[in-house]
C-alpha cells in the first residue's frame, strides 16, 4: 500500500508540471508573434493582354521579397523557361532572383519574355502562332503569400516550316488504280471521236504523319520529290501547300494535265470505255524544323511521308453491242 500510494503521488507532481508548462507556452507565444513585421506586397497588376507579334507592356509588381517566379499555361503542354544574367549568361535554378536580368517562357508555338526591374517588369509576347488568344499566368512568390499576373496573348503571325527534308532510303513502287467505267452511246451512222483527259481527274497525293501531336496543324509550303524517266527526284520547285498531319492533293510539275486521249465510239453502238492509271509510290520517313516567325526559335519535328504520282494510263473501249 505503501509503494502504491508514493507511484500515484509522483503521477498527480508530474501532470502538475506538465499543465504549468502548457500554460506558460501559451502565455508567451503570442506576444513573440506580435513582434513579427510582414511587409504588405502592394502595386501588382493582376492581369494585361498583349499583342503576340512583338508586342509589349510594363506590368507593376514588388521586387523587393519576391523570391521566385514561376509560369503556368493550360494552351500547350509542352513549356519550358529558363533564366539569363545581365551578361547573358544562361542561370541553372538561380537561387536569387535579383540575379536574374531575363526570364523566357515558350514552347513550340509562343515565346515570352520577361524582363524584371525594380517596380515595373517589361513583358513581351515575341510570338503566339496559334489562331487563337492564350492565357498565360505568371505566379509571384513572396514566401508568405503569392499574387498572380494573367497574360493574354492575342494571335500572331503562324507557325513556319523552315526546313524539310527526306530520308535518304525511301521505300518506292507501282499501282494501279481503275476508275468507274464511263458508258457512251453512238446512234449516228458514223464514227465518232472523244476527247480524255486522263490525268486531269487524277491528282497527285502527299500524305504527311507528324510524330507530336502539337505539329498535326502546322500548315505551310513543302518540296515534294518528282517521279520522271522512271526514279523519283528531290526538287525544289515542286512545291505544295500541306499540313503536317493529313492527305493533300496537287498536280505534280512533272504531270501533264492537258495531256489528250482520242477514243472512238463505233456507228451505232454503245461502248464503257475504262481508264485504268498507273501511280508512282514514294514512301519515307520526313524530317523538319518549325521556326517561331518573329524570334526565329525552331523545334525538330519528325514524321512519315507517302506520296502517290499518276505517271501513266491505259484506256480500254469494251463494245456491248
Amino acid at each position: 500500500m505503501t509503494i502504491y500510494q508514493t507511484s500515484f503521488t509522483l503521477s498527480i507532481f508530474r501532470r502538475t508540471i506538465v499543465l504549468a508548462i502548457c500554460f506558460v507556452a501559451l502565455t508567451l507565444l503570442p506576444a513573440c508573434n506580435s513582434d513579427i513585421f510582414v511587409e504588405p506586397v502592394q502595386n501588382v497588376e493582376s492581369e494585361i493582354t498583349i499583342d503576340g507579334n512583338g508586342g509589349f507592356q510594363s506590368v507593376a509588381y514588388q521586387r523587393s521579397g519576391l523570391n521566385t517566379i514561376s509560369f503556368y499555361t493550360e494552351s500547350d503542354y509542352r513549356t519550358w523557361y529558363s533564366f539569363y544574367d545581365k551578361e547573358g549568361e544562361y542561370l541553372y535554378n538561380p537561387a536569387n532572383i535579383d540575379d536574374v536580368d531575363k526570364i523566357l517562357f515558350g514552347s513550340p508555338r509562343f515565346l515570352l519574355e520577361i524582363r524584371p526591374g525594380e517596380e515595373y517588369a517589361t513583358v513581351t509576347a515575341l510570338d503566339n502562332t496559334f489562331d487563337y488568344p492564350i492565357d498565360i499566368y505568371l505566379y509571384l512568390d513572396y514566401a508568405y503569400l503569392s499574387k498572380t499576373i494573367r497574360i493574354t496573348v492575342t494571335p500572331g503571325n503562324p507557325l513556319k516550316i523552315s526546313s524539310f527534308g527526306y530520308s535518304i532510303s525511301p521505300v518506292t513502287g507501282l499501282t494501279t488504280q481503275s476508275d468507274i467505267p464511263m458508258r457512251f452511246k453512238n446512234t449516228s451512222p458514223n464514227p465518232v471521236k472523244m476527247t480524255i483527259y486522263p490525268f486531269k481527274e487524277c491528282e497527285s497525293k502527299i500524305h504527311l504523319s507528324a510524330d507530336e501531336a502539337w505539329a498535326s496543324e502546322i500548315t505551310d509550303w513543302i518540296p515534294v520529290p518528282v517521279y520522271r524517266n522512271g526514279e523519283w527526284h528531290l526538287s525544289d520547285t515542286n512545291l505544295v501547300k500541306t499540313r503536317l498531319e493529313g492527305t493533300t492533293g496537287f498536280y505534280s510539275e512533272a504531270t501533264d494535265v492537258d495531256e489528250a486521249a482520242v477514243v472512238e465510239i463505233p456507228a451505232n453502238s454503245t461502248v464503257s470505255v475504262l481508264k485504268t492509271t498507273t501511280y508512282a509510290i514514294f514512301k519515307a520517313d520526313f524530317s523538319a524544323h518549325c521556326a517561331l516567325p518573329n524570334s526565329g526559335t525552331s523545334t525538330p519535328v519528325w514524321g512519315k511521308c507517302t506520296i502517290h504520282q499518276p505517271i501513266d494510263y491505259n484506256i480500254e473501249v469494251i463494245c456491248e453491242d
